[in-house]
């Protein structure tokens, strides 16, 4: 599996890009879902690690709500 990289949005003190390591989980009926890592290190060199989900439901083959879900005592390293 390839892992795809993101730029960091500068205003989370990030200065280096993230990697995102993916897995992808079986659809369901209406959508799927995203287990995801976000890996890389913050402003002050620390190794940084957010899992999250995205919750994906389709209606009439369009996107009707997309949900994400992370870590958010993990995410405060990208602050700090």
């Amino acid at each position: 599996m390839s892992e795809p990289v993101i730029e960091a949005p500068s205003a989370a003190g990030v200065e280096q890009a993230l990697a995102l390591a993916r897995r992808w989980l079986p659809a369901f009926d209406g959508g799927w879902v995203v287990q995801a890592t976000a890996v890389g290190t913050n402003a002050a060199g620390e190794p940084v690690r957010v899992p999250s989900c995205q919750v994906v439901t389709l209606r009439d083959g369009r996107i009707a709500l997309f949900e994400e879900y992370a870590d958010s005592r993990a995410a405060e390293a990208l602050f700090g």
